[in-house]
């Protein structure tokens, strides 16, 4: 449902602004906030973001696709894993992916240190001839 957010109208603003205030006054604050945050979002980020994206060149604009794709589809994955094994078994899987990653990204820079170092003394130091 949060991804129909991005199809709202500019026109939807002051319905969104006034909902907002009829939501507060019910007390349902937390669907206030989140109408008018919605509301200025959908006021500011256009003008924000549009100039940035003409900056942008085209590989680049091509990663920040991919890298938003991944994000959806890590969503959708989670949402899927929620519903079949609980919400408290996904948060215990994703920690311990995230310790994974963690780890594998730590091991790799020593390994890759070591890989480095280990070609720059083979460059300096000299062989012996074969016989």
């Amino acid at each position: 449902m949060r991804s129909l957010v991005a199809f709202l109208p500019v026109e939807l603003l002051p319905l969104l602004i006034s909902a907002g205030g009829l939501l507060f006054i019910i007390g349902a604050r937390r669907l206030a906030g989140a109408a008018i945050v919605l509301a200025i979002a959908i006021a500011v980020l256009p003008v924000v973001l549009a100039p940035m994206f003409d900056l942008m060149p085209a590989w680049l604009l091509v990663l920040v696709m991919v890298v938003l794709i991944l994000g959806m589809i890590l969503g959708i994955l989670r949402w899927l894993s929620s519903l079949l094994i609980g919400r408290r078994a996904t948060d215990h899987m994703i920690g311990a992916l995230a310790a994974d990653l963690v780890r594998a990204v730590v091991v790799g820079s020593f390994r890759l240190a070591g890989r480095i170092l280990r070609a720059l003394w083979r460059a300096v130091t000299p062989r012996a001839p074969r016989r």
